[in-house]
């Protein structure tokens, strides 16, 4: 792990992400092109492709491909943040174990955060910062398929999928530092309501309601302990925690 004091003097370099956001069925793709400097991050571009799935993968993958050539960035592999109703977002409380006893903990609790057989599932983990929570993402692997083949029809170069909720968490501390406080966001997404949140009592919360924000960010603040949706802060993305197929 690279101790925080450094991670800012590392945090060097340009790169490609993609978001897939909307109602299920019918889901935008948002590109956005970051250079990352020790002293900050600088969006240099994005664009969005509405209900991508149904357009010509071959037309936006060349209005991509365009778009990287405008900024130098034709070599780079894009992260992809899946939509949150693709993804099983879990944590467990695993004090005392690390190493290899932390990974194998991992595994033999998968079964029990999903509804899928083995065979079906990706998944993916980290221990969060100064914590014993690890954060367990996992996803269909027909998901990760269908949108792997999406994107090789488009001439895309993708480095790997990642979640919302590792994306925000690592953005927040893409710098070396950590929020202070707490910290609540929402994202409407169609009739949902995705919900980000951390607090001294819970090291991260991440959610989706089917109501309207203020009730749904009710519920959020009380799962997180804090009054009011008016302390906390975030920032834009960062990208982390790639998917594996499960051992």
């Amino acid at each position: 792990m690279i101790p925080a004091s450094l991670r800012k003097l590392l945090a060097i370099g340009s790169g490609a992400g993609f978001e897939i956001t909307g109602a299920r069925g019918s889901e935008s793709l948002r590109i956005a092109a970051v250079r990352v400097r020790p002293s900050g991050a600088r969006v240099l571009g994005g664009f969005t492709i509405e209900d991508f799935q149904h357009q010509p993968a071959a037309a936006w993958g060349a209005d991509y491909a365009a778009f990287l050539g405008k900024l130098g960035l034709r070599h780079v592999a894009a992260t992809v943040v899946l939509p949150r109703h693709e993804v099983i977002v879990r944590q467990l409380a695993l004090p005392g174990i690390s190493g290899k006893d932390l990974a194998g903990a991992v595994r033999f609790q998968m079964d029990s955060l999903h509804p899928y057989s083995e065979e079906d599932v990706l998944s993916s983990w980290t221990r969060l910062q100064d914590s014993s929570t690890v954060l367990v993402a996992i996803v269909r692997a027909e998901v990760i398929q269908r949108y792997a083949t999406l994107f090789a029809e488009a001439g895309m170069k993708i480095a790997g999928f990642t979640c919302s909720a590792a994306v925000t968490y690592s953005a927040l501390r893409l710098f070396g530092g950590k929020p202070s406080g707490e910290v609540l966001a929402y994202e409407t997404v169609g009739n949902t309501v995705e919900i980000y949140g951390e607090s001294p009592s819970k090291p991260l919360f991440s959610a989706a309601f089917e109501l309207e924000p203020e009730r749904a960010m009710a519920l959020a603040a009380a799962e997180l302990r804090f009054e009011g949706a008016d302390k906390g802060r975030v920032v834009g993305p960062g990208f982390d925690m790639p998917f594996a197929r499960a051992k």
